[in-house]
């Protein structure tokens, strides 16, 4: 299905048979990450990125021609081009983002050690640890795939993201200090908590909960209903039977013993953009219905000086604070 599909053409630096640690990606219209995103790779150890562009108009492209470690390739095909399944794979009828996730890890970094993140997926380390380190563990037990943990990182108020770009990693940002998953014998994960987000849906009536729930939340504060995936295979040594099933997981099991943590920038200065193009264009999940309640959130924390930040908030700063609230299992 996929060899069928694979409409994907270089455009930029033929980079097919460099080495190193590799970082693939989708992007559209993401200049307002894409500098600091670079850099922060950079010091984690990827050695050659390879990007597939959607079409971007907003200079992405323009900042990615400078770049002598990037490969980019684009397709004639959109990002949410429904392509048909033929019941020869595990896969239904999907997005092309799926096909687009699935070919250059075979493409260009089979039997080898790379990343797929998205641009405001940040991994988190510890001090001067590299990703090429996180691997050579993973070697050792005979892993395949590593785990990441997506925290919502957010800043104190809605005030931030007005603030005009570029991205800036050092702003002040924080966490939600609470277990959000446990990476379980088998590789697969059990959420604890859902995370920021649906904190914040829920306390700001964007998401209504049943009374069933509401009771539940009365003697379990920290409980919170089911969200978005929160959890992301983010290190993969890809094998020749392995597929992104969707753009989280794959059919590799995860190493049991390892997760990553991955500050995941939702709450940015470009949200207010992104919301609106994904309300205008419904490419997103579900008609683009997440967008729809952070547009409900953001209007109602701007209307009301409310704060993202509630009592166990935490500096997402320091790698600690996630080893401490077993977010980040690491045995360097």
């Amino acid at each position: 299905m996929f060899t069928a599909h694979n409409n994907l053409k270089i455009i930029l630096n033929d980079l097919s048979n460099a080495k190193g640690l590799t970082l693939c990606g989708l992007l559209r219209n993401e200049a307002y990450f894409l500098d600091a995103f670079l850099d922060h790779y950079r010091r984690l150890g990827v050695e050659r990125f390879i990007f597939v562009d959607d079409r971007s108009d907003d200079g992405t492209r323009e900042m990615l021609f400078e770049q002598a470690d990037v490969m980019v390739l684009e397709s004639p095909d959109r990002f949410a081009t429904v392509i048909e399944g033929n019941g020869r794979t595990p896969l239904a009828d999907m997005r092309s983002n799926i096909i687009w996730r699935n070919i250059p890890m075979s493409r260009f970094c089979y039997d080898t050690w790379a990343v797929m993140v998205d641009l405001d997926e940040f991994i988190a380390l510890p001090p001067g640890a590299v990703l090429q380190d996180v691997a050579a563990l993973a070697d050792k037990d005979q892993a395949r795939s590593v785990l990441g943990v997506m925290l919502g990182v957010y800043p104190p108020d809605t005030s931030a993201l007005k603030a005009p770009g570029p991205f800036v990693v050092d702003d002040a940002w924080f966490f939600d200090r609470r277990q959000h998953l446990e990476v379980q014998a088998n590789g697969s994960a059990t959420v604890n908590y859902a995370g920021a987000r649906v904190r914040l849906f829920v306390d700001h009536g964007v998401r209504k909960l049943t009374k069933a729930q509401q009771l539940r939340r009365l003697f379990e504060p920290s409980w919170l209903p089911v969200g978005n995936w929160n959890h992301k295979q983010v290190l993969l040594k890809w094998g020749q039977n392995q597929l992104f099933l969707n753009s989280h997981l794959t059919t590799e099991a995860a190493n049991p013993g390892m997760l990553l943590p991955i500050r995941h920038y939702k709450f940015n200065a470009d949200l207010f953009r992104r919301t609106q193009t994904a309300l205008k264009d419904r490419t997103y999940a579900g008609n683009s219905i997440e967008y729809e309640a952070i547009a409900r959130l953001l209007d109602r924390l701007d209307r009301t000086n409310t704060r993202f930040t509630f009592r166990h908030s935490m500096s997402a700063e320091n790698f600690d604070a996630f080893a401490d609230s077993r977010n980040a299992v690491l045995d360097f």
